[in-house]
């Protein structure tokens, strides 16, 4: 993974963005059959909000961008080799322009509920 990628995912979920933001924590996964994303941002008051309920695009416009962003995840995903294609990917932005990018590579198709949950309380604190 490289940093044309992660700037291609940033400017697409600046079209999802307010005006003000500190910090966003952007949520990839996939699955055998399908891919699910989310974003959450800080408005700058430590509460996170995620990007259905911030107010500021469609649910359309919404489910736009998220394919627009697997277009450029799953180009480069699918050509990753089965032992270190990741199932999860967590992206953080804070406003300064620093970011940071982690994987997870274990399977969550069995509980995948459970690993949402989990994945909220470590990453939306």
């Amino acid at each position: 993974m490289d940093e044309i990628l992660f700037q291609s995912i940033f400017d697409e979920l600046q079209e999802g963005l307010p005006e003000v933001w500190k910090k966003i924590v952007f949520y990839a996964s996939y699955t055998e059959d399908s891919y699910g994303m989310k974003y959450y941002v800080d408005l700058g008051d430590g509460e996170y909000r995620d990007c259905y309920s911030i107010g500021n695009v469609t649910n359309i416009q919404l489910m736009r961008l998220f394919m627009n962003i697997d277009k450029c995840i799953a180009h480069v995903r699918v050509n990753l080799e089965k032992e270190i294609r990741w199932n999860v990917m967590t992206m953080i932005v804070d406003s300064s322009g620093s970011f940071r990018t982690e994987f997870d590579y274990s399977d969550k198709n069995e509980d995948f509920i459970s690993y949402e949950k989990e994945w909220k309380c470590f990453y939306l604190k």
